[in-house]
């Protein structure tokens, strides 16, 4: 199993598939996430496509507290 670790400050604001602003979009309220999307690069608003079949597992997500 690999272990992936992803700080939220590594995160960019999208929506609807297209990255906003990060100076006029307000800061992540972390107290406030109630759900999470995964999207994988090559989808409908991406000029690179992906041909084919593709999975992708996931066992688990979760989120934890780093000082």
């Amino acid at each position: 199993m690999i272990e992936k670790y992803f700080p939220f400050t590594d995160f960019k604001p999208y929506s609807r598939g297209k990255q906003l602003d990060p100076d006029t979009t307000p800061p992540l309220d972390q107290a406030d996430i109630t759900s999470i999307g995964l999207q994988i690069v090559g989808g409908v608003y991406s000029p690179v496509k992906q041909h084919g079949t593709s999975s992708l597992e996931i066992d688990s997500i979760s989120a934890i507290k780093c000082d």
